[in-house]
């Protein structure tokens, strides 16, 4: 990924895109130079300043540095069947709207909690 981006900004160095397809990553890369050069970031020089991550990371990143309680950060893992995790979701709000117990029953069922 970061040879991928570092060359796009090499590419935005060039009058144009050499392909029609190459243009949405050309003028992109042309806005990120001229933020570079107005901030001074150097980034072709020192391209270690760049933080590239997978979306997953970016995910993992922000959850565990958005906090919204003081208790400690739980561990956190990717789930590839979110289902259970929307099914208990769906169960703490029915108990902490004080829903009906028969409620809260019929989802724990519906969803084999």
């Amino acid at each position: 990924m970061r040879n991928r981006i570092l060359n796009a900004l090499a590419l935005a160095e060039t009058c144009n895109a050499e392909k029609e397809s190459q243009r949405p990553i050309w003028e992109l890369a042309r806005a990120v130079r001229a933020a570079d050069a107005k901030q001074g970031w150097r980034l072709l020089a020192h391209p270690a300043r760049l933080r590239i991550m997978t979306i997953d990371a970016l995910n993992g990143f922000l959850a565990s540095n958005c906090r919204f309680s003081p208790a400690p950060a739980p561990r956190l893992n990717i789930s590839r069947d979110a289902q259970q995790l929307y099914a208990e979701t769906v169960l703490r709000l029915i108990e902490r709207l004080g829903a009906r117990d028969s409620v809260a029953d019929t989802v724990r069922v519906f969803c084999d909690i």
